[in-house]
């Protein structure tokens, strides 16, 4: 069975550290046989090994890599980055058309190389992954922030009040809203949450793999940030009506069960 025409379940990171508690590598390799005899496939994508080299604990690491191999389909589905510059590509497309999820980012040469020689491993620079993952942490604590004050009131929190404000600005200075859901508060308050990810993932670069990004603003010549805003936010206006950023704020917004 060709790895393009299996059915793809993606495993994400604690669905995998579940299985590994479960499953030796034994069980991983029946386990993938049994899949593709079905027609079935799981996939991991560059989140789950990115937040496999997140583990502090070399040897664990290393299992968890180990038992990956082996378990998983060769062909990593795409980063959320990859998914968005394609969707842009596509022109914001209501309807998608359908194409082949597989990454071409950083990770996906390295991925399929070392599922076929098992032996190998991946290498990776841990400084600059801490640091990397550093500023991804802060960017979701300051969107947890962010979101939580609904006002610009500059009593409430003047930093946040502040980020809120100048988002806002942007919103009106384009004229995103349409006037007639202005005075919508629900509408303002998710609006202001898509443009909040559209700026950190398409402006500033804010992902896993930077480069899918900054590979989409050297074609278009565009390097400077003000430039970037200037385009995505005239050039670009459905990404904030509709697609991977307005379906993250909308998870993102939902109240998780207690």
């Amino acid at each position: 069975m060709q790895r393009n025409h299996l059915f793809r379940v993606y495993i994400e990171t604690s669905a995998l550290n579940a299985l590994h508690c479960e499953l030796g590598h034994e069980d991983a390799v029946a386990t993938k046989a049994h899949l593709n005899l079905k027609g079935k496939g799981w996939f991991i994508s560059p989140v789950v090994l990115w937040e496999i080299q997140a583990t502090e604990d070399p040897e664990h690491r290393e299992k968890l890599i180990y038992f990956a191999q082996h378990l998983f389909q060769d062909v990593l589905l795409p980063s959320p980055e990859e998914l968005l510059v394609n969707y842009i590509k596509a022109g914001c497309p209501t309807n998608e058309s359908k194409y082949d999820l597989a990454s071409s980012g950083m990770y996906s040469m390295a991925w399929k190389d070392i599922c076929a020689i098992k032996e190998k491993t991946l290498i990776f620079d841990s400084s600059d992954h801490k640091r990397l993952n550093g500023v991804l942490r802060k960017f979701c604590k300051d969107y947890y922030t962010f979101a939580k004050f609904d006002s610009i009131d500059i009593s409430q929190n003047p930093e946040i009040a502040s980020a809120q404000f100048q988002i806002q600005k942007l919103i009106d200075h384009f004229g995103l809203i349409p006037q007639s859901q202005r005075y919508d508060q629900a509408f303002v308050r998710h609006f202001r949450i898509v443009a909040f990810y559209v700026l950190m993932f398409m402006c500033a670069g804010a992902a896993i793999d930077r480069q899918v990004i900054e590979r989409f603003w050297s074609g278009l010549g565009i390097q400077d940030m003000s430039g970037r805003i200037e385009y995505t936010f005239t050039q670009l206006k459905a990404l904030f009506q509709r697609g991977p950023m307005a379906a993250i704020a909308l998870m993102t917004e939902s109240p998780r069960p207690h």
